[in-house]
C-alpha cells in the first residue's frame, strides 16, 4: 500500500503544533515596568504627619503611614517607625498606577513619575512619596500558620506575632530556629523551620512539642 503524502505546508503545521506542545516551549512573560521594579523596594510615604483614612476614619497617630514596602508576592505592608500598621495588597493597574487595597473597603491609587522614583497618591502632586531603596530580605518565618487546636498565627516581618489568643513577638536564634515570645513571656515558644519552610515543629517551655504548617495563599 502506498501511504497518501501531506503537503509541505501540513507538515510544517503539524511541527509547529508539536513545538508548541513541547515540555518548555512556552515561557511565562517576565515582568516588566513596575511589576518587575517594585518588589522588594521602600519608599517615604508623603505627608507622613498626616494619618491615613481608613474605612472612613482617620487613623491614629500612631498608625500614620511613614514607609510602604512592596513585596513579591503581590502584598505590602506600611510602617510607622519599626512597627507595621496595615497590610494588604498591591496591583498594578495602568502604565503608571498600582492600586492599594487593605481589608475593607480601603483602596489607594498611587501615579508613579516615568523614571519610577516618585509617586502620588490619588491627585496630590507627583513627588510625595520617594524611593528609598530595597527593603530587607524577607525572614522565611514571615507568614500566616494553622496552629494546633486550628489556630491562625500571623507572623509578620517587623517580629509582630498575632493570635486570636493573645499577640507577641519573634525573633530569630539563628539558623532555622526562632523564638515566640507570647504576652510579654507568658508564653514561650521555640520554633524551627524544616523541609520547604512550609512546616514549624514547635516546642512550648514546658516541653510539649507540635508542629504548625504555612497557610499558603493565592
Amino acid at each position: 500500500m502506498i501511504s497518501p503524502r501531506l503537503p509541505m505546508s501540513w507538515v510544517s503545521a503539524l511541527l509547529c503544533v508539536f513545538w508548541m506542545a513541547a515540555p518548555g516551549a512556552l515561557r511565562a512573560a517576565e515582568p516588566t515596568g513596575l511589576e518587575a521594579s517594585l518588589p522588594g523596594t521602600v519608599w517615604k510615604w508623603p505627608k507622613t504627619d498626616e494619618p491615613v483614612k481608613v474605612d472612613g476614619k482617620a487613623a491614629a497617630k500612631a498608625s500614620v503611614w511613614q514607609e510602604v514596602r512592596f513585596l513579591s508576592d503581590g502584598k505590602f505592608s506600611a510602617w510607622n517607625k519599626a512597627k507595621i500598621v496595615y497590610d494588604g495588597r498591591w496591583q498594578v493597574v495602568g502604565p503608571q498606577s498600582v492600586r492599594l487595597t487593605c481589608n475593607g473597603p480601603l483602596a489607594l491609587i498611587l501615579f508613579f513619575d516615568d523614571k519610577g522614583t516618585k509617586f502620588s497618591v490619588g491627585t496630590e502632586p507627583v513627588g510625595g512619596g520617594n524611593l528609598l531603596g530595597h527593603a530587607p530580605a524577607l525572614s522565611p518565618l514571615v507568614g500566616k500558620w494553622r496552629w494546633r487546636g486550628g489556630d491562625i498565627v500571623t507572623l509578620r516581618e517587623d517580629g509582630q506575632a498575632l493570635s486570636v489568643d493573645g499577640n507577641g513577638i519573634w525573633r530569630s536564634l539563628g539558623g532555622n530556629r526562632y523564638e515566640l515570645n507570647w504576652r510579654h513571656g507568658v508564653f514561650v515558644d521555640t520554633a524551627e523551620l524544616v523541609g520547604d519552610n512550609n512546616q514549624l515543629i514547635v516546642k512550648n517551655q514546658h516541653g510539649e512539642r507540635f508542629e504548625a504548617y504555612r497557610i499558603v495563599t493565592p
